[in-house]
């Protein structure tokens, strides 16, 4: 090893510790919160946020609770509520759902005390959104009403593919 490039590696090292050496492309400075990417969006528009107060604001598409075979293999309970677009639709009982129509499935568990279990939103979004299934966005809250995932998720959109009509399956 040259003499000289022992002492320049101990040089640049002790500099890049102590904050000295240049940061690479994309790094933070010590104690920065890294940058944020901008959320995408699909045909310009953001996805509307999950609406708390749909319990209120939108048609309650079940006349009561019922065994939700799909999610967790009938371990809950669920209600079904649609905003004026997935009303329509639902009522018509053909074609797509249109642009903007949102189902939401809150569940409880079917236990004697019925604990809330998680909420499910399905909402239609633009064309080009998720060709392969739809073009439909998911949502899903825990109990406590905490956002886990939300947007083309393929686990739930692989078992919707499965629905008589445009990724929504009928109450039973």
């Amino acid at each position: 090893m040259r003499t000289w490039l022992l002492p320049a590696l101990l040089v640049a090292t002790a500099a890049a510790c102590a904050g000295g050496a240049p940061r690479g492309v994309g790094m933070s400075e010590p104690g920065q919160a890294p940058p944020t990417t901008p959320k995408a969006t699909d045909a310009g528009t953001d996805a509307a946020a999950f609406p708390r107060d749909y319990r209120t604001q939108f048609a309650k598409l079940s006349s009561a609770r019922f065994v939700s075979q799909g999610h967790a293999g009938g371990r809950f309970n669920g209600e079904l509520f649609g905003n004026a677009l997935a009303k329509e639709s639902w009522d018509r009982a053909i074609g797509d759902y249109p642009v903007g129509a949102m189902l939401i499935m809150e569940h409880a568990e079917r236990s004697a005390e019925g604990p809330a279990g998680p909420t499910m939103l399905m909402e239609k979004r633009a064309k080009g959104f998720d060709p392969k299934f739809g073009d439909w966005r998911y949502s899903v809250l825990d109990s406590k009403g905490q956002l886990q995932k939300e947007g083309a998720i393929e686990s739930c959109a692989l078992c919707h593919a499965d629905a008589p009509r445009d990724f929504v399956f009928r109450l039973p």
